[in-house]
Parts: structure tokens; sequence; C-alpha cells
């Protein structure tokens, strides 16, 4: 049976999945260190794990800078917490400007792109081993707000460029 030999297959590796549970629940790890950890090259799948995950323990966020800034840049970590939390709505309104970068830009958009083609699939097992498919559809049900917001950020941010300063004229 294909789903029983998945479900061995992918199950397999029950170290793996406590060290990786260890990190998640590490609360003297800041968050982005263990998203990249564990989901270095997609920096919003990271985010959502992390955010969404309740054995992740997460540290308060920071309370420092400027009140009322004129510009604010938002980051693939900031962008989920904005879309999870019905935040991302009220930015276009906003009197600060917030701004993505060019990289940002490209990792959002990308990921909405991905979890919205039909064909998007993912498979795993959950904690007792039993096999379990997520489709586009799947996320696009659970995580409406999430979606919608980070669209809402697309539309309603500014790309920030990099300001270059003492640079060999070799990188410039």
């Amino acid at each position: 049976d294909l789903v029983a030999v998945l479900e061995r297959k992918l199950g397999e590796n029950k170290a793996q999945l406590e060290e990786r549970h260890k990190i998640i629940a590490d609360a003297t790890l800041p968050i982005f260190f263990k998203g990249h950890n564990l989901n270095g090259g997609n920096p919003i799948k990271a985010a959502l794990e992390q955010l969404t995950n309740k054995s992740s323990l997460k540290r308060n966020l920071p309370n420092f800078g400027i009140a009322n800034p004129d510009t604010a840049l938002i980051d693939p970590y900031t962008a989920c917490y904005l879309g999870l939390t019905g935040l991302a709505y009220s930015i276009a309104n906003h009197p600060t400007k917030f701004q993505l970068t060019t990289e940002t830009r490209t990792i959002i958009s990308n990921w909405l792109s991905e979890v919205r083609s039909p064909s998007y699939m993912t498979i795993g097992t959950d904690e007792g081993g039993q096999l379990i498919r997520t489709t586009g559809e799947d996320i696009a049900n659970h995580f409406k707000q999430l979606m919608d917001g980070l669209q809402i950020i697309l539309d309603s941010t500014d790309t920030a460029y990099p300001r270059l300063y003492n640079l060999p004229e070799q990188l410039t």
C-alpha cells in the first residue's frame, strides 16, 4: 500500500523530528534564527511555522525605536505577522509610509504564486505518524486573511532601495 510506505518513509527519522521540535520550543533562540535553521530557503514558510506553531515559544516583541516614523521597512516575518493578525488591512491608511525591499517583495510574491497554483501540494506526517496532504486550496481556506494581508502589503507599499555608503568601487 503506497500510503503505508509513504507514512513509514516520512516518519522514519524520529530523531530529526525531535530536534526540530526542540528548536521550535527553545525560548532562548530568536524567531528568525529558528526559522532560518528550519526553513532557510523559504522565509514565509519559516515565519508561518514559528508564528502559528503552538509549541513555538516566542520572545516579546521589541518596544524601541521611533514612535511614529515617517517610513518603516517590512521584512518577511513582519509581513506574515501583519497578515495573520489582520493589521495589514490598515497599512494603506496609516500615516507611516511602509516599504519592502526588492528581495522581500519577490519572496512574498513567489510564495503567493506558489500556493495559489492549482498544482501546489505538500505531503508530510503529523505527530501521530499519519500521512497529511496540504494543497493550495487548503492554504487558501485556512489562511485567507494572511494571503489577503500579504497581497495588501504588496499593493500598498513602495519599494525601498538601499543607499550605498563607503563601498569599494568594485561593488557599486
